[in-house]
């Protein structure tokens, strides 16, 4: 993962409200689902491992 490419999902996620509801299943309850975030991620076509996601959100505060 490039920090461009984990930029550019942040930046998809923040200009879709569809994108935002999807992502925000995964991070409810406490516990942030890393494994599904990297593969809505890969769905809209950046490339991240779970622990890269891991990173991102502690990047973007969310934990």
């Amino acid at each position: 993962m490039s920090i461009a490419a984990a930029q550019r999902f942040r930046r998809q996620v923040e200009a879709s409200p569809a994108l935002q509801a999807e992502v925000a299943k995964y991070l409810e309850l406490g516990e942030i689902d890393f494994v599904a975030l990297a593969a809505i991620a890969a769905r809209h076509g950046v490339t991240l491992t779970p622990n890269e996601a891991r990173l991102l959100a502690d990047a973007a505060d969310l934990k």
